[in-house]
Parts: structure tokens; C-alpha cells; sequence
């Protein structure tokens, strides 16, 4: 089985990796990333752990990327 992460097909094994590799990078930043399928699009969805209110931000993974990478642990 596939899904699109919204730039071409991946399958789930690389989708939990991808998971795993993104929350490494949002762990010290007081990050957590969780996934949603949404249709055949599998988005990637930011917020803080500690802010009960964040309800969070929906990217692709290369954007989820970049916006963990941007932040700072005191944003």
C-alpha cells in the first residue's frame, strides 16, 4: 500500500520513518509532529508540546522540515 506525502508516492514504512526523523528534530525545540492522511495525502502536523492551545500546523515533510530547522527552543 502507498501514500503521497503530496510529491509522489511513499510507502508507509517511509512515512514513519520520516515521522520518527522529523520529531527528532522537534523534540529539543519543544516540538512533537504527528501524522494525518488526509485523502491520498499524508501531511505532517507541527505543535508544541507544551502549549495546550497550539493546535498545530499541517505541512509537507520537506516544509515540516524547514519549519522545525527554523525554530528556535525558546519559540
Amino acid at each position: 500500500m502507498t501514500f503521497s506525502s503530496g510529491f509522489g508516492a511513499v510507502d508507509k514504512t517511509q512515512i514513519l520513518q520520516q515521522a520518527g526523523e522529523l520529531n527528532g528534530l522537534a523534540e529539543p525545540k519543544g516540538l512533537v509532529v504527528t501524522t494525518n492522511q488526509v485523502a491520498d495525502f499524508v501531511l505532517f502536523n507541527v505543535r508544541s508540546k507544551t502549549d495546550p492551545d497550539d493546535r498545530g500546523r499541517a505541512f509537507s515533510y520537506e516544509d515540516a522540515k524547514a519549519y522545525i530547522i527554523g525554530r528556535s527552543a525558546s519559540d
